[in-house]
């Protein structure tokens, strides 16, 4: 194993806005108001507003929700998150420049360096660009399943699994390189019979015991002048996603989730905005297509936007908070990552991602993410998921095993 070890970060503005704070809530409130002081009168934060210390003010504000969240010093948390970015950008060169080697990462959520495999040996360019990281990375190879691959191999197992046992959800742990089948209780099938259907595993992975826990997928979906992400979905109960634009056409849509429509039976929906002096509705927002778990895309419906309505590249994190989100992340993000996401009935939440690729059992749903935590509800679902000033997913639901983690289906993936 190769070390990387990066030097402390120095972060004069941070450390002069909470010296002298008389304790965690009097920092947290301190940094609250420099966010707001960014925000102005529209509370509206600016994808371009003045950093702390070039950590954007985005991300600062994110630091300080999970802060709050995980009970953390909010200078430790503004730490991690940071750190992350730079992992992030780290893992999308290292996968680019390395696809048939390069097997992932998985950051820590606690202060242990991140952890980057690749297949059978370290390229020794592939160390100059970790070495150059502001982050702890620890760099080991051995027989390991690139990170190209893994979706493919999911797809596989389950499409060999439903003719045995139908509805089987299947993930990857790069840790251990073991990939994890959940099936019914009462799946007819053996665990030896659903081996053999799944047949020769690529070199170095395995399975890790087969577990029988699988319920009915839980959707955070139906209850009985600008647009953005966030809003209110009258019709379906669902919360709006992001404003995305068609690549060819270049024509705007709202998304949200695609089993938000299907559930309701609705084919068109009204867009209720939020904060006190903005409760305005749009009517005659139509569906298009409603993907409902479908064996490729993920969980992604969009409605039209009429043309007396200005979308607009931002969504709300609180229920009068906004910000603006012009930009989203290209390729799924690591383990461990922090990425937040705001509903209409839970707010404003964050988690740690814990399973970067996912295939739910019910639906035949394709490479959703999983976060390590419940922090979603009835409501949510369609709802944005993003780090920073970009966007990252639309809430779907839980996954219906291991104490109901919320998932999303990843943007890059969009079919819009």
């Amino acid at each position: 194993m190769l070390s990387h070890r990066a030097h402390e970060p120095r972060r004069p503005q941070l450390d002069a806005l909470v010296r002298g704070a008389s304790s965690e809530k009097s920092k947290r409130d301190r940094i609250r108001t420099w966010v707001e002081q960014r925000e102005g009168k529209a509370n509206v934060l600016r994808a371009g507003a003045a950093p702390l210390d070039n950590v954007e003010a985005p991300l600062v504000q994110d630091a300080l929700r999970i802060a709050e969240q995980v009970d953390r010093p909010v200078e430790d948390v503004v730490d991690t998150v940071d750190e992350q970015q730079d992992l992030i950008e780290l893992d999308a060169r290292l996968a680019t420049s390395y696809p048939d080697s390069y097997a992932g990462m998985v950051m820590s959520t606690t202060d242990e360096p991140a952890q980057v495999v690749f297949d059978d040996s370290v390229p020794a360019q592939a160390l100059d660009e970790v070495a150059s990281a502001s982050a702890d990375v620890d760099v080991s190879a051995g027989d390991a399943l690139p990170q190209e691959d893994v979706q493919g191999w999911l797809d596989r197992i389950q499409g060999s699994l439903r003719p045995v046992v139908g509805l089987a959800q299947v993930s990857f742990e790069s840790e251990t390189q073991k990939f994890r089948i959940v099936v019914r209780e009462d799946a007819a099938a053996s665990d030896a019979e659903m081996e053999v259907a799944i047949g020769t595993l690529p070199e170095g992975a395995s399975l890790a015991p087969i577990e029988r826990t699988l319920t009915d997928h839980e959707d955070d979906a139906y209850e009985d002048h600008t647009i953005r992400g966030g809003g209110t979905l009258v019709a379906s109960g669902c919360t709006a996603g992001f404003v995305v634009r068609h690549r060819v056409t270049g024509e705007k849509f709202l998304s949200t989730a695609g089993h938000c429509p299907v559930l309701s039976g609705a084919s068109q929906d009204v867009y209720q905005a939020r904060g006190v002096d903005d409760w305005t509705r749009t009517t005659g927002m139509y569906y298009g297509n409603r993907v409902y778990f479908g064996l490729i895309t993920p969980d992604f419906s969009y409605l039209s936007i009429p043309e007396t309505r200005d979308p607009y590249p931002s969504t709300y994190i609180t229920y009068t908070d906004k910000r603006e989100v012009g930009a989203y992340y290209r390729h799924r993000l690591p383990k461990g990552t922090w990425v937040c996401h705001f509903g209409r009935t839970t707010e404003h939440s964050c988690s740690t991602i814990d399973e970067p690729s996912i295939n739910l059992g019910h639906y035949g749903g394709s490479g959703l993410v999983a976060v390590s935590t419940n922090v979603s509800a009835p409501g949510d679902s369609g709802g944005p998921w993003w780090r920073s000033a970009s966007a990252v997913g639309v809430h779907s639901g839980k996954v219906s095993n291991r104490d109901n983690r919320s998932v999303y289906s990843p943007v890059h993936m969009m079919g819009a």
